[in-house]
């Protein structure tokens, strides 16, 4: 036969969900955890948009920095380190939720 064997690669599948308390204000959507890549979707509930991007997003109307989600739209980030991806949204209470695989 010849060859290698298969490699075992263990891989955790992570979910979560993050709110805003305080528009305005950027929000880490996790902790130092180590990733290859990052989905996030704005909620279904969302009334107005989310911004996401680094730790100087903005959601502010006309003052938007990052990129614009309305509800439902998501987008994947190639990302390392979860605790470098922020959110901000315009109204209180809302968020966003994500997923991503453990390296």
């Amino acid at each position: 036969m010849g060859g290698l064997p298969p490699r075992k690669i263990n891989t955790i599948i992570t979910s979560g969900r993050k709110v805003t308390t305080t528009p305005g204000t950027a929000v880490a959507v996790g902790t130092g955890d180590k990733l290859s890549s990052v989905t996030i979707q704005a909620l279904l509930t969302n009334t107005d948009m989310v911004v996401v991007g680094g730790s100087n997003v903005v959601a502010t109307p006309g003052s938007e920095n990052g990129v614009q989600l309305t509800a439902g739209m998501s987008m994947t980030i190639p990302c390392t380190d979860l605790s470098k991806i922020y959110f901000d949204a315009v109204v209180s209470g809302e968020g966003v939720i994500f997923i991503y695989t453990n390296v």
